[in-house]
Parts: structure tokens; sequence; C-alpha cells
């Protein structure tokens, strides 16, 4: 280092993977574009996999906290090897995403007894299924966890009102919304698309997430079927991955849509989809800050969306 130049300040990003979600994707654009004549980005993955990998950009070292065959134990106690990693790397701050690493993160950090700052970033709403186990979990941690951490950052109002109430000092939780990239969205919106619904010209509506009760893709499946028999003729292409897809299927097939809906997968490149279709709809039960509105509008597309919590 030359005389008078000053030391990158150097975050640990922390995230379970890549996969195709919006907190990986606002994860990644972050590492596109931080500034790296100030700050050094590492990533931190509880396992090396997601359909996002692809799009990793260069020269981001890449840490991997376990195997995909790891035991249930290490599966579920992957802090204290965080732990030993933040020692090893000694960081200026560690960033996490999503309330499980949030948990491993502050969790390492005071099994390490470290004085790095750790900055937590929760990605939707904490009282969606208040019911069940996995959610009580999740807010136990919150309100026992979270005031342990540095800083909060929540991606909308309404989280940040869902922590606060929580027993969390408003002062540690801040709201940052998702960036869009409109110059990289517009680009790859220009690319060729090879499906006939769209050489035809047919009339498209499109949905995009990952298949998901939360997606609420049941009941728009419902709705194409509703239009139909009110002579209503349009087509509905999902593009997305997850567990739901055989119910979502048979869905189709008992409602008689086999030739109105397709499912065509995660997609690399979604916007030059979005940017030929008719009408873009967003039918999730719940949301946390819905990216693929904002780039369906950046995009000019027509836009509907359910009057979901914090969506």
């Amino acid at each position: 280092m030359y005389a008078g130049q000053k030391e990158l300040i150097k975050i640990l990003f922390i995230i379970p993977t890549l996969s195709g979600g919006g907190a990986e994707r606002v994860l990644l654009n972050i590492l596109r574009y931080i500034d790296r004549k100030k700050f050094t980005p590492h990533l931190v993955l509880f396992e090396k996999r997601g359909e996002l990998m692809f799009d990793l950009p260069s020269g981001i070292s890449v840490e991997v906290l376990r195997s995909n065959k790891s035991g249930y134990v290490l599966k579920y106690f992957v802090f204290f090897r965080l732990a030993k990693l933040l020692k090893q790397e000694r960081p200026d701050a560690a960033v996490s995403f999503m309330w499980y690493p949030n948990a491993v993160a502050i969790a390492a950090k005071i099994l390490g007894r470290l004085h790095c700052k750790v900055i937590v970033s929760e990605r939707t709403s904490t009282f969606i299924y208040s019911s069940r186990l996995e959610n009580f979990l999740r807010n136990f941690i919150i309100k026992f966890l979270y005031p342990r951490a540095n800083l909060i950052i929540a991606p909308s109002r309404k989280i940040a009102q869902d922590i606060i109430s929580q027993a969390v000092p408003e002062s540690k939780v801040h709201v940052i919304h998702n960036p869009v990239d409109i110059s990289e969205i517009s680009k790859y919106a220009k690319e060729e698309i090879d499906h006939k619904w769209y050489r035809k010209k047919e009339s498209i509506v499109i949905a995009v997430g990952r298949l998901g009760n939360e997606k609420g893709f049941d009941y728009l499946i419902k709705a194409i079927a509703l239009l139909a028999g009110e002579g209503i003729q349009c087509k509905l292409i999902i593009l997305g991955d997850g567990k739901e897809k055989e119910n979502l299927l048979r869905l189709v097939e008992k409602l008689g849509l086999n030739d109105s809906v397709s499912f065509e997968g995660f997609q690399e490149n979604p916007y030059k989809y979005l940017a030929r279709s008719t009408v873009f709809v967003l039918s999730s039960l719940y949301e946390g800050f819905p990216n693929v509105l904002l780039e369906a509008m950046a995009l000019g597309i027509p836009s509907v969306a359910t009057r979901c919590p914090t969506g």
C-alpha cells in the first residue's frame, strides 16, 4: 500500500445460496456495483449452488460454509464455521440477508466475541404465518437477536415497522429500497425470443417468481379460467421453478387450461419475456419488496398487483 493510501473497507456478504430469488438478485447488484476503490467485497455462501451462480461478478472471492453433503448437525450449526471465518478474515463488517443467515451472523459474532459490525437485512414481513413454527422461530430471533446487530435493513417501511414492533430499537432500523438497474433491464429486454405465442402476437399475461404458495399462482390460474369462461381469450406464461409446480400443473389440467398456460421454468433473462407481454401480474399473498414489479414497470408493461402486505 502506498503512503497516504486509505485501507479498503472489507465486507463479508452472507446468504445461503444464489437461488433465483429477489434477495439474491439484490445482493448480486450490490456486488456488481460496489465501489472497489473503497470496499473489498467477499461472498459467503452456506452452499455453493443456485440458478444465479452464473451471474456472480468476476473478482469476488467466495467462501462456502458447508458442502451439499453435510449432515444434519453441520447443516444447522454453520455459525461455528462462520465464527471461525470471521476470526480469520477480520472484516470491518458482515452483511447478511434473510432471517436464518441473520441469526447465524449475530450468533457467530457473539460466539466468537468478535468486534466487526454485523448488519442484517430482513427481506419480508415478520407477521405472515404467526401460527407456524418457522415464523415463531423467526420472530423469536428478531426479538432477541436483532437488537444485538449493529444495523437492521428493511426494504420497505412496513417491514421496518414490523421489526420495530418486536422491541427492536427504532434507531437501528433503516429502510433501503431494492435497486433496479434500468439500463441492464432494457438491454436484456431487446434479446430475441423464440416462443410460438409471441410469434403469433397472442394476448399474453406473464408472471415471474418462485413457484411457492406465497406467490398466489393458483389464484392467477383460476383467474385465467374465469376469463376464458367469459369468452376473453389470453395466454398465461409463468417463469420460475419451485416446490408447487406439480400442484399447479394439476390445477391447470383440472381447469382445462393446458393450451392456455405455459410454465417456462427459471430464465436467465426474464426481461425479453416481460417486454413482449401484454400485461404483468403480481399475484403474491405477501412480498418484501417486489423487484419484478418494478422491473416490469421500468419496461413500460401494464401491471396488476394484489394488495398484499408490504408488497
